[in-house]
């Protein structure tokens, strides 16, 4: 699944980007491409109303960045057109796009 903001989020406002998925789908990792990666950070990651994350709170969204180590998520299977939500901050000083993806098997 592809997420990109539809305009370049403002220095220190966050966003919620989302998807739906067109077939049942099972979140596995979460990927941030490390261009961006440092400008960002992941404040949740929600299939439908529930988070993926064990607790409240953001994390940097270099943690995602393509090569990274052991960034599993194992998350919940998304249903079809269910919403699969990013909230973001921009942490840097200036407006800047996001994007990101969701990799993990369709569960047909």
């Amino acid at each position: 699944l592809g997420f990109a903001s539809a305009a370049a989020i403002a220095a220190g406002a966050s966003l919620r980007v989302t998807t739906r998925p067109q077939v049942p789908f099972r979140i596995d990792r979460l990927v941030v491409p490390s261009d961006l990666a440092g400008l960002f950070t992941i404040d949740d990651v929600k299939v439908g109303k529930n988070s993926q994350f064990a607790a409240e709170g953001a994390v940097p969204a270099r943690i995602f960045q393509e090569n990274g180590v052991g960034v599993c998520l194992k998350g919940d299977t998304a249903q079809i057109s269910m919403d699969v939500t990013l909230s973001v901050t921009n942490i840097s000083g200036g407006a800047s796009f996001f994007r990101a993806a969701v990799i993990g098997p369709a569960v047909e």
